[in-house]
């Protein structure tokens, strides 16, 4: 899938070519156009602001499309997905109040527009332009493909780790391909992961997906390693990860930040480096074509800024909110994690102040997702908590801290998480299932 990065403000045209990916041919099937792009949760869309419009020609060919805050869309989520067929000409892509981002200056933000090749190579335009005119209108007016189209769906290309390979440098963010003969091990698969003094480390996410025609849950072993070295030195260790269950034709396990920060540092790190981790990937009783991606989440959420993240089953993910005593703060009526899932599962979204939420822990709100799309947990009582800070003697050393986890349920979730500080006096949530007593 190739990204384009659009930056503000509006650039000159551009023109691609999108490409078949080279992959064994794909089925046929029907796939259903996303609906209209879903508005934010507080309504935005008709405050006066710069909003941007992209406008796509597709000269010749097919080809979808995903936008993304932040980071590049690297699979076809379907509902987040635009589907050109051969015959479509024109797509709007808009985008509401990117003026918002101009004044928030601590973090660099862009839009992604990834596309991905669809049956046949496409030929296309890109267009951007700013207004300020309603945006809900536009969006209403927007230029759409036909609702159903009939298309061929491959996933993107990916670079290869060869067989005879001593082993493969993993990309974050980037799928690369691989097999195995039965009974046999695909050469190792290394990953870097930075880290900095003083700087709590990210959420990490792997995932093997097994890409044979035939769908076997057990087809593969995935271990995953603290060190780097031959198969025969990994032999020697015990692997941190294993898995040999797929669900969705996915095999893979995490580690959340609490994990990672143990793993690397030892709890805190006091150097600067990068910390090298070792995969194994090994077939059971039948060769297997396989694509493997590393995700690295980020711990670190800000106010109204949009996180993207995955969470594998059995896994925890955690994001982190340091809270400033400000005048928007101080008379909150607390802090709500918006969840939105956009495919897979997320079993519960629990928050808890100053540690990382669990099941046996004394959370603060907590919230079932299993078998939905959008959900949120709270931290209520935010005014005590800024005035206990305030009071504490020490307060040019600490910041409130709020957390919020998410466990992962049937199957690997891709979501997106945003933080907001609700009005004074509103509903703040405290529904927990166990039996704590508020601050323990």
């Amino acid at each position: 899938m190739g990204c384009t990065p659009v930056a503000l403000p509006p650039s000159l045209p551009l023109s691609h070519v999108a490409r078949t990916p080279r992959r064994t041919p794909p089925s046929t099937h029907t796939r259903t156009r996303r609906a209209p792009a879903r508005p934010p949760r507080r309504s935005t869309e008709d405050v006066d602001g710069v909003h941007v419009r992209m406008k796509i020609i597709k000269n010749i060919g097919a080809m979808n499309m995903m936008l993304s805050l932040n980071d590049k869309p690297l699979r076809l989520i379907p509902t987040e997905t635009t589907y050109m067929a051969s015959s479509d000409v024109e797509a709007d892509e808009i985008i509401c109040n990117v003026d918002r981002f101009y004044r928030n200056t601590s973090v660099p933000y862009r839009y992604y527009l990834g596309v991905n090749g669809g049956e046949t190579c496409a030929h296309y335009e890109v267009i951007t332009e700013t207004f300020t005119t309603s945006c809900s209108e536009a969006q209403a007016s927007a230029a759409r493909p036909a609702t159903t189209v009939v298309e061929s769906h491959g996933s993107p290309g990916a670079r290869e780790c060869p067989q005879d390979a001593d082993d493969c440098a993993l990309s974050w963010r980037h799928y690369m391909r691989g097999s195995c003969g039965a009974h046999e091990r695909a050469p190792p698969f290394v990953l870097e992961f930075p880290y900095a003094a003083g700087q709590a480390t990210d959420n990490l996410v792997i995932e093997v997906e097994d890409i044979n025609a035939a769908d076997n849950p057990s087809s593969l072993t995935v271990l995953l390693y603290g060190v780097t070295g031959t198969h025969e030195a990994l032999l020697q260790e015990e692997p941190l990860r294993t898995t040999s269950e797929a669900r969705k034709r996915i095999f893979s396990f995490g580690m959340s930040s609490i994990e990672m920060q143990e793993l690397i540092c030892g709890g805190v790190c006091t150097g600067t480096g990068t910390f090298k981790m070792s995969m194994v990937v090994r077939c059971a009783s039948a060769p297997v074509r396989f694509q493997v991606i590393a995700v690295a989440t980020q711990l670190s959420l800000e106010s109204g800024v949009p996180v993207h993240g995955e969470v594998c089953p059995g896994n925890w993910i955690y994001h982190r909110l340091y809270i400033a005593d400000t005048d928007e703060t101080h008379y909150a009526g607390g802090v709500r994690f918006h969840v939105h899932v956009h495919e897979g599962d997320i079993y519960y979204v629990i928050s808890r102040w100053s540690r990382t939420p669990g099941f046996a822990a004394c959370n603060e709100n907590e919230a079932p997702l299993t078998g939905l799309t959008d959900g949120y947990a709270d931290l209520c009582h935010l005014t005590e908590k800024l005035d206990d800070y305030a009071n504490d003697g020490d307060n040019s050393t600490h910041t409130l801290q709020g957390y919020v986890g998410l466990y992962g349920g049937t199957s690997c979730a891709y979501y997106s998480i945003e933080t907001e500080f609700l009005p004074t006096n509103s509903t703040c949530h405290t529904e927990t299932t166990g039996t704590c007593h508020q601050g323990h």
